[in-house]
This record gives C-alpha cells, sequence and structure tokens, in this order.
C-alpha cells in the first residue's frame, strides 16, 4: 500500500478511536472486573436464601505487587556499547509502576538511518507500529549546525549551558533576556531585539517533574520570525514537506521554535503533549548538546510507550528528530550530568494542522507564556497553512508571513511593563508596546520574510 494509503488510513483510524470511546490512543486504567478476580457464592440458609453476593479477592495481592513493583522497579538498562545515535536500549526489568498504576515492560525500536525529510513510523523490533502519532524524521545536514550557530552567535548557548546551576530565579520562574539577532547584523538591515524568556518548570505550584528542565521560548513576534529564518537556512522545508506526506495533512504550520536544557533527572514523568487533536499536533525533539562527558556514551534521553502498554527508550540524536504526536504518552530518562558539570541541550519544534474543532485544545495548553492566553487561538489561526500545504505551497524560504491580527494594549503601558518579570500580567495587557504582537503595518503583511529580515 502506498505511504499516502497508510497515512489516510492512520488518521482515520485514530478519529475512529476518539468517537467510539477507545480514547484515541490513551491507555485507560483496567476495570476492577479486568484487575480482580471475583468469585460468587449463593447464601443456602437463613432469610437471605438465594441471594448472591459478590466478593471481590485478590485486592491484597494486587496492592502488594504494586508496592513490589514500585521498589524494585526503578533501575534503567544502560547497556550497549556502540556509536552515539537515535536507538533504543534494552531494559529486561520492569519500570517503576506508573502514576496510573500500571507497569511498563520494555522493548526495543527499529530505528533504521533516514535521509532528509524521511518520516517512518516508530516500530517496535517486529515492525509493528508503536502508536499512530509517534515517528522519526530524517534532518537536513545543516539543521543542527544552524540552530548551533544562531543560539551561540545570539548568546543564548551560554546561557542555557549554565542556567541550571543558577543563580536562583528572583520571580516565579519566569525570566526575560534581550537578544539581536545575528542575522540582521550580517545582512545590514536594521538591527531589532527581542525578548525570549526561560521558564523553570519546577517552579510552578503544581508540577510533577522531576528534573532541572529550563525551558527556552521566544517571548515576542519578532523572536518566532527570526526563530523561522533559522529553521529556513537549516533547510527545515525537507521535514515539513515528508510530514505532510506522511501524516496525509493538509496543511502544516510550524507554532513555536525552542529548546530546553537541564543537568539531571530524578523521576519519571509519563504525560501526553497532545490528546484529542485530531492528529494535528506534532513536536519534534533533536540534540543540540548530549551532555555527556567528552568520549562518553550519554545513555537515554526518553521513554515512548506504544498503545500496547510497552516501552522502549531512545537517545536524541542530531540527524534524525524524534516526533512526539497526538496521544504519544513518553517519560524523560533518569539521568545526572551534574558530576562532570555538564548540560543536555535539546530543540523542540512544535508544528499545528489546524482545524476549528481541535484549535481549542491546541491553544489552551502550552510550556510558555507568548503567545499571552487570551491571544493565543487568534494567533494560532493567523499562522494557519503558512509553511506546508498539500500540492504545494511557499514553504519557509518564500513565507509571506501571518494572516491579519490586532493585539492593541490594554490600559496605559509603559516600556517598564515589558520586562519586569515581576509584573508578567502587565507585560501580557501591553502587547503593543511590548511588541508581544506586531502591529499589521510593521509586520507587513504579504510580503517575503526573506525580503523584510534580509536573509
Amino acid at each position: 500500500m502506498a505511504r499516502e494509503d497508510n497515512a489516510m488510513l492512520r488518521k482515520r483510524s485514530s478519529r475512529q478511536k476518539r468517537t467510539t470511546g477507545d480514547g484515541g490512543g490513551i491507555r485507560t486504567p483496567p476495570s476492577n472486573a479486568n484487575v480482580f478476580n471475583s468469585v460468587t457464592l449463593k447464601i443456602k440458609n437463613g432469610p437471605e436464601a438465594g441471594k448472591r453476593v459478590k466478593l471481590f479477592v485478590g485486592s491484597i495481592v494486587a496492592v502488594s505487587l504494586v508496592f513490589w513493583l514500585f521498589r524494585t522497579g526503578m533501575g534503567i538498562g544502560v547497556g550497549i556499547d556502540g556509536p552515539r545515535s537515535l536507538r533504543a536500549r534494552v531494559d529486561t526489568t520492569p519500570s517503576r509502576v506508573k502514576d496510573d498504576g500500571q507497569s511498563t515492560m520494555k522493548d526495543t525500536f527499529l530505528l533504521p538511518e533516514l535521509n532528509a525529510g524521511e518520516v517512518e513510523s516508530l516500530q517496535w523490533s517486529d515492525g509493528a507500529e508503536v502508536q499512530d502519532y509517534a515517528a522519526r524524521v530524517g534532518l537536513p545536514p545543516a539543521l543542527v549546525p544552524t540552530l548551533t550557530k544562531y543560539a551561540e552567535d545570539m548568546g543564548l548557548m551560554d546561557i542555557m549551558l549554565q542556567r541550571p546551576y543558577g543563580p536562583r530565579f528572583k520571580s516565579d520562574g519566569v525570566e526575560w533576556h534581550e537578544f539581536a539577532s545575528p542575522y540582521q547584523t550580517e545582512g545590514g538591515a536594521e538591527v531589532r531585539k527581542f525578548t525570549c524568556e526561560v521558564k523553570k518548570p519546577l517552579s510552578e505550584k503544581v508540577t510533577r517533574w522531576h528534573s532541572d528542565a529550563h525551558w527556552f521560548n521566544t517571548a515576542d513576534e519578532v523572536a518566532h520570525e527570526d526563530a523561522l529564518h533559522t529553521l529556513a537556512k537549516g533547510g527545515f522545508d525537507a521535514v515539513l514537506e515528508g510530514m505532510g506526506i506522511h501524516f496525509d495533512l493538509t496543511e502544516l504550520h510550524i507554532d513555536s521554535v525552542g529548546f530546553f536544557s537541564m543537568t539531571k533527572n530524578d523521576g519519571e514523568y509519563w504525560h501526553n503533549d497532545f490528546t484529542d487533536v485530531e492528529g494535528g499536533g506534532f513536536g519534534i525533539l533533536i540534540e543540540i548538546v548530549p551532555g555527556s562527558a567528552p568520549g562518553t556514551d550519554h545513555g537515554i534521553d526518553l521513554m515512548v510507550e506504544g498503545d500496547n502498554g510497552v516501552a522502549g527508550n531512545v537517545e536524541y540524536s542530531p540527524t534524525v528528530g524524534l516526533i512526539i504526536g497526538d496521544g504519544t504518552r513518553h517519560a524523560t530518562a533518569l539521568c545526572d550530568h551534574r558530576p562532570h558539570r555538564g548540560t543536555r541541550v535539546t530543540a523542540i519544534i512544535y508544528l499545528n494542522e489546524l482545524t476549528k474543532d481541535n484549535l481549542p485544545m491546541l491553544s489552551g495548553d502550552s510550556t510558555s507564556n507568548w503567545p499571552p492566553l487570551d491571544m493565543q487561538a487568534a494567533w494560532m489561526w493567523a499562522q494557519r497553512g503558512r509553511h506546508y500545504r498539500r500540492g504545494g505551497g511557499p514553504g519557509l524560504f518564500d513565507d509571506r508571513g501571518r494572516a491579519p491580527l490586532e493585539a492593541p494594549d490594554r490600559g496605559w503601558c509603559s516600556k517598564e511593563d515589558c520586562t519586569d518579570e515581576d509584573r508578567e500580567e502587565d507585560r501580557h495587557r501591553c502587547k503593543k508596546t511590548c511588541n508581544l504582537i506586531l502591529d499589521d503595518a510593521e509586520y507587513k503583511l504579504g510580503m517575503r520574510r526573506s525580503a523584510l529580515f534580509a536573509y
């Protein structure tokens, strides 16, 4: 069957799961009837003769098993020598009992090398698909070097490598840094500064993260456009084309470009980045800095669970991106790079195929504070179909930008409202003053981004 036909079947199957109560690939705990053995006794004497009473047995055994798995399933396999690549690492023991009370056994993935733009579903060792929207994509050779140089030249790389080691955040886990694009400087265009955000998940009031991960996100529209410029220079159009064909997408746009850095992770947090979004949400994980000591194999980075409840382990790679999509359950692997003062840096690129039905879900949750939540749905809809359209489109290099979008200030605003970490609400209220969303005239609707930003 052609790859396009497989993609259509995958999409149809996933949507049928959501409409028939299957959960769209999200595993639900089994009912008590499946967990516990039951014995039915008939009382033969007394006034209640003939009444059936259902007694559940095995509860104590089940609880004891859960406790035993929790105490013994903490280890992670670190075997298999060889050159580093995106590959499976075998762990023959059960993982710890997860937050839903179910244990996970480990298997290996088939992880062949892929050409630039080639997309392949993540597969088990026997060739079976892991999950509808878990996949791998070959990266253009220039992509990671371009992203790395961009982060280094603008000064972001140094911050990403050092920020997990301190100092402590002054406010509630969010701070802003101002940069000038190295591309604007090189091209001779007017140098416009933009803002990036650093967010620490552990600082949130309600969190299940066990790592010191720091998220580095674009924090205004100029920063976002400049990041798209970086992907264009790195040849990311090949990735867009490959994903569009493989997943049978009508359109696609890049929703955000960011990084996260971490030095250690003390526990598994199993979660989905996207749930019930009609197969329209994707994240691509790409290795920038492995974090391991020079000359050593840094071990696994991520665990991915299939629809069968089995999990496999992978390393991030600079040549093959890992795609995490709708209902793909995953968790960061345990690690500790601090003894050699290492830092792992990973690029994360989020992409969406938007519909009116999945827009509320896709715009309702984010790891960043930009776009502001009250503008997120409108901003995302203005990007719809911007970077890929079935049958041909402008792509990144000939990108003409978003659709019209107005984001006026609310109340009196000044530049002081834009940079004070203790006044985050004021920053979001002052969208125009803080350049969170550019005025349409300044944005130059319909103009090629390459001409506007001189690349």
